[in-house]
C-alpha cells in the first residue's frame, strides 16, 4: 500500500508539473497574440477581482438600507408622538386645562414644578406652613375649611375632597354679581331701539341668567338639582333655552369648526334630558352618557359642539375626564 501511494504521488507531481508548463506556454503564446494586457488569463483574474468588489459594495448597500429603514421608523414614531402631544396641548388650551402627565409637555411641567417646590421647601424655616404635595401638581385641593358637622358629603374618610367637590360650582359672590349685573336687552334693534319694545321682549340672555341663578341656589339647598326652579312656593322643571342663530354666529370660527347650530342645540338639550332622567342630580355627565343618547362628543366635530356651548358659558367641561356640567 505504501509503494502504491508513493507511486501515485509521483504521478500527481509529474502531472502538476506538466500542467504548469502547459499554462506557462499558453500564457506566453496568448500574450504574443493579444498583448500582455489583453491576455485571457489576466482578464479572468481582473474579472474575479471586480466580482469580489461588486459583492462587497452590494453588502454595504444592504446595510445602508437597513439603517435607513430603522431611522425612518424611529423618526415616524417621534413625529407621531409630537403630533399627539400637540393635539393634547391644543385641546387642553381650548378646554382650559393643563397638559396631561402622560405627554412630553406634561412631564416637563411636572419636573419644573417639583424643582420649584423642592427649592421653596428648603428655603422655608422649620415649622412653617406645609406645601402642597409635588406628586399631584395639576389638581391641588382647595384650602381646608373648619367644619363642626364632620367630614363633608362626597368626601373620603380623612376629609380630603373628591372629584365631585373639585368640579367648579357657583358661590354667593358669583350669585350676587349676577343679580347686580345690568340687564341687556337684545330686542332693541328690532323695535327701533325703544325701551318699550325691549320691555315687551324678554331677553334670551336674561332667561339664561335666571336659569343659572336657579341652578346655583338649588345646589346650596341640599343638591336639589340644576334643572329645578322654585317659583311661588312650588317646584317646576326649568326648560333649557336653545342657542339662537345670532349667538351661534358670534362664536369664533376657530372654536365652532364644523359644528352646526342644530347639532349644538341637540347636544345641549340632550344634556338637560339626561339630568332630568337622573332626577335633577348634580352628578357630572360623561361623554359615554351622551353617546348612548345618540350624540357624538368624542370626534373632532363632537368636541367642537362642547367648545361652542362652553364658549357661550352654558356648560363646564372637566378636562381630566371630559365630564360635563351645566354652567
Amino acid at each position: 500500500m505504501d509503494k502504491t501511494a508513493l507511486k501515485l504521488k509521483e504521478q500527481l507531481e509529474e502531472a502538476w508539473t506538466d500542467l504548469c508548463c502547459v499554462q506557462y506556454q499558453l500564457t506566453q503564446k496568448l500574450e504574443g497574440l493579444y498583448g500582455k494586457d489583453l491576455c485571457p488569463s489576466k482578464l479572468l483574474q481582473r474579472l474575479d477581482a471586480v466580482q469580489e468588489r461588486t459583492k462587497n459594495i452590494q453588502d454595504q448597500y444592504k446595510d445602508v438600507l437597513e439603517q435607513r429603514y430603522s431611522l425612518t421608523k424611529k423618526l415616524g414614531e417621534v413625529l407621531l408622538k409630537n403630533e399627539q402631544d400637540l393635539h393634547d396641548l391644543v385641546d387642553g388650551l381650548k378646554l382650559g386645562s393643563v397638559p396631561g402627565v402622560d405627554t412630553t409637555l406634561g412631564r416637563q411641567f411636572k419636573d419644573t414644578y417639583n424643582r420649584h417646590m423642592k427649592a421653596l421647601s428648603s428655603s422655608l424655616p422649620s415649622g412653617g406652613s406645609p406645601l402642597p404635595s409635588p406628586s399631584s401638581p395639576f389638581h391641588l385641593p382647595p384650602p381646608a375649611v373648619a367644619r363642626d358637622d364632620g367630614p363633608p358629603p362626597h368626601s373620603t374618610t380623612d376629609g380630603s375632597p373628591t372629584v365631585e367637590e373639585l368640579v367648579p360650582c357657583f358661590n354667593d359672590v358669583s350669585i350676587a354679581d349676577a343679580q347686580n349685573e345690568t340687564q341687556e336687552y337684545e330686542g332693541r334693534e328690532f323695535d327701533g331701539g325703544s325701551d318699550e319694545g325691549a320691555r315687551l321682549r324678554p331677553p334670551l340672555r336674561q332667561q339664561r341668567k335666571e336659569a343659572m341663578l336657579t341652578v346655583a341656589k338649588g345646589g346650596r339647598q341640599g343638591m336639589a338639582g340644576r334643572m329645578a326652579a322654585k317659583k311661588g312656593g312650588g317646584a317646576s322643571a326649568h326648560t333649557l333655552v336653545a342657542v339662537t342663530s345670532a349667538d351661534f354666529a358670534a362664536v369664533p370660527k376657530l372654536t365652532k369648526g364644523n359644528a352646526t347650530l342644530e347639532e349644538v342645540n341637540k347636544a345641549y338639550l340632550t344634556i338637560g334630558k339626561i339630568i332630568q332622567k337622573r332626577g335633577n342630580s348634580l352628578k357630572p355627565i360623561l361623554p359615554a352618557d351622551l353617546q348612548r343618547e345618540g350624540v357624538d362628543v368624542v370626534s373632532r366635530t363632537g368636541k367642537e359642539k362642547l367648545l361652542v356651548l362652553r364658549h357661550l358659558k352654558l356648560i363646564q367641561v372637566n378636562a381630566r375626564d371630559g365630564s360635563i356640567m351645566l354652567a
